[in-house]
């Protein structure tokens, strides 16, 4: 799922109604949902059936474009046991759970793992990956290795793709794509 944070609740409501009359399927009003206080989001599929929402978190304030990336687990706890060590290396930390979520984030857009809100296994979106934006190349190098020391399987290792593009691939244990990646 892709969220596109919005400035405030109509401009939530706003979203989705333009999301609707360009012909995407209702997939849940705007409202308040469970989660953070204040959490307001409308729900949608594209054309292409990939989900969407947009959402706004209270008062505070965002730059509208992609808020979070949600990826699906079956297992929280070893969710929990990947996520804490990776993302501490480039600053991130909890910032929510639920029993059936976790979010992270440092400061701008944030990563959720989720049970599937329609309490189907998790499976991975083929061509879906997360990318995480990292300070250095040695920042690159640190996480691509903690991810493949905590288990991650190897999609590629770290190094320079094109000239200015460094990056290392892997899977988390639950199958998801991800990358740690610096540009410059």
């Amino acid at each position: 799922m892709v969220a596109l944070a919005a400035r405030d609740r109509a401009h939530v409501d706003a979203l989705y109604a333009l999301a609707l009359s360009l012909g995407a399927k209702d997939e849940g009003a705007p409202g308040p949902r469970p989660g953070p206080s204040g959490f307001y989001a409308g729900y949608f599929r594209d054309p292409d059936g990939n989900k969407l929402n947009a959402f706004v978190m209270g008062e505070q304030q965002r730059a509208p474009m992609i808020g979070y990336v949600t990826l699906g687990t079956n297992d929280h706890a070893r969710a929990r046991a990947f996520y804490d060590p990776l993302l501490s290396i480039l600053g991130a930390k909890r910032a929510f759970e639920t029993p059936t979520s976790t979010v992270w984030g440092a400061g701008g857009a944030e990563l959720d793992l989720t049970t599937p809100f329609d309490e189907n296994a998790a499976t991975t979106g083929n061509g879906v990956m997360v990318a995480l934006e990292c300070a250095d190349r040695a920042q690159v190098d640190a996480v691509y290795a903690k991810a493949i020391s905590l288990g991650a399987a190897d999609e590629g290792p770290a190094g320079e793709r094109w000239p200015g593009f460094y990056a290392g691939y892997f899977r988390d244990p639950d199958g998801n794509k991800l990358n740690a990646f610096w540009m410059g």
